[in-house]
């Protein structure tokens, strides 16, 4: 088969974050260092696969805008799933304008699909797990329910240990992430 690369939107943004940043570092001040990054996924697995596209920022939103004009240059192939269509995404967004471009490459090398099914398999996936072993995977739809259905699952799961306190949690390329509420130590049963 075609070899392909299957990601998770956000795993895909961040593996094209990182690779940016290792051409930048390698290569130095290229001109068009995201036409270098689309070269090599195209070179690694020609069809990119990735599930749950969501933009909800001006950054993301350029460089997608920049990489898949590129990607679909060098001859790669996408298939992706969203919540949305093609001309909803980013839809309130700043500077949107910059953003079209992308939706127009998107409309012009794929074939949007439009799935529709009367089932919320976040809630019936849950409910099902839930009645053969016990336990809830999915807290859905959010609200107080799911905000006590959490909290039981993490006194279970924490064996009431301390309370949760605020802090950074660091994630890929240096990058901290502000967290409200995170739980330290405790005994994991």
């Amino acid at each position: 088969g075609v070899p392909s690369r299957r990601a998770h939107f956000h795993d895909f943004m961040l593996d094209m974050n990182r690779d940016l940043h290792r051409i930048r570092k390698q290569v130095g001040g290229v001109r068009d260092p995201l036409a270098l990054v689309a070269q090599g996924f195209v070179r690694e697995s020609p069809l990119l696969c990735f599930d749950e596209c969501h933009v909800l920022n001006v950054g993301d939103a350029l460089l997608m805008r920049s990489f898949f004009e590129r990607l679909f240059e060098a001859g790669g192939t996408v298939v992706a799933t969203s919540n949305l269509a093609p001309d909803e995404l980013y839809s309130s967004g700043i500077n949107r304008e910059v953003f079209q471009p992308f939706i127009d490459a998107i409309l012009k090398h794929c074939d949007p699909i439009r799935l529709t099914v009367g089932e919320d398999f976040r809630s019936s996936k849950s409910a099902e797990l839930a009645a053969a072993d016990g336990a809830r995977t999915f807290f859905w739809p959010l609200g107080p329910g799911a905000d006590r259905q959490l909290a039981a699952t993490l006194e279970t799961v924490l064996g009431g240990g301390p309370p949760p306190v605020a802090g950074d949690i660091e994630v890929p390329m240096g990058r901290q992430l502000p967290c409200r509420r995170m739980w330290l130590g405790g005994a994991v049963r």
